[in-house]
């Protein structure tokens, strides 16, 4: 199961991945760099250059610790290789 956003800011794992369980498998990936932790999802068995990924990213220098997802939205059309370099709006 995913963990909590207020679990993730208090405690970030390190850069790596796991499964979780729903009604669906999904694959989760993480990396963080610098004060950005990068969070990706998608179903199990996924590749991770395959546009099929939602990808969000969490900044700790912001008070708020506002999260923002790749190109403004949570659709599952993403690459996670690509994380470091796409908008998160």
């Amino acid at each position: 199961m995913f963990m909590s956003d207020e679990m993730l800011l208090q405690s970030p794992p390190k850069k790596g991945y796991e499964t979780v369980s729903d009604k669906k498998s999904y694959c989760k990936r993480w990396h963080k760099v610098g004060t950005r932790f990068y969070l990706g999802k998608a179903l199990e068995g996924s590749p991770e250059g395959a546009k099929v990924w939602q990808i969000l990213v969490i900044d700790s220098t912001t008070l708020t610790k506002k999260i923002q997802y790749a190109d403004g939205d949570s659709n599952f059309n993403k690459v996670w290789t690509d994380h470091e370099t796409l908008n998160y709006l």
